[in-house]
């Protein structure tokens, strides 16, 4: 049995199918926060061993310089960043307490990249689900909120287009 994920704008929404542009974002600052709704259609359990993490960007119609360069670039970003404002892409999986500021965490090298993906909270999950569930897992007919960000470093000297692929690894059990 195959399970899909479905990544909505809204609790329960329908499935976003296009790339999220994060808008145009001046030098020194960050784009408006974008909530994203992740749930699952597995009847069988929960998916477990959930986590993000970054890689370069898959999909067709890239306009950039390179897609490799784009994804060592923004990762670069979040490792010289010292608030989150200050350039790099940010999760904050802290719907318990509304996703306050200090619940943002940037993707940097060895921290949200493919080999250390960032685990899914259990303080993402909305909703009851079915069953009990630990970090990692989407319980069955439960749903996890998450805050994204998009910042550019005042120090950023080229302007452009930057692509980059957010991805949700997971296993399950049909």
């Amino acid at each position: 049995m195959v399970v899909s994920i479905t990544w909505s704008g809204t609790s329960g929404g329908d499935a976003i199918t296009e790339p999220i542009s994060h808008g145009n974002i001046g030098n020194g600052s960050a784009a408006a926060d974008l909530d994203l709704y992740i749930r699952h259609d597995a009847t069988a359990g929960p998916i477990t061993d959930a986590g993000f993490f970054m890689q370069p960007y898959s999909g067709t119609g890239y306009t950039g310089v390179g897609t490799q360069t784009d994804y060592i670039e923004i990762m670069g970003w979040g490792s010289t960043s010292t608030s989150t404002n200050d350039g790099g892409f940010y999760l904050n999986q802290d719907a318990v307490g509304t996703h306050p500021e200090a619940g943002f965490i940037v993707h940097e090298p060895g921290t949200g990249d493919s080999s250390n993906k960032l685990d899914l909270s259990t303080a993402a999950i909305t909703g009851t689900g079915t069953g009990t569930y630990q970090d990692g897992e989407i319980p069955l007919g439960g749903e996890a909120h998450v805050k994204v960000r998009l910042a550019v470093p005042a120090y950023e000297d080229t302007a452009g287009i930057r692509f980059f692929d957010h991805i949700l690894a997971y296993t399950f059990t049909s």
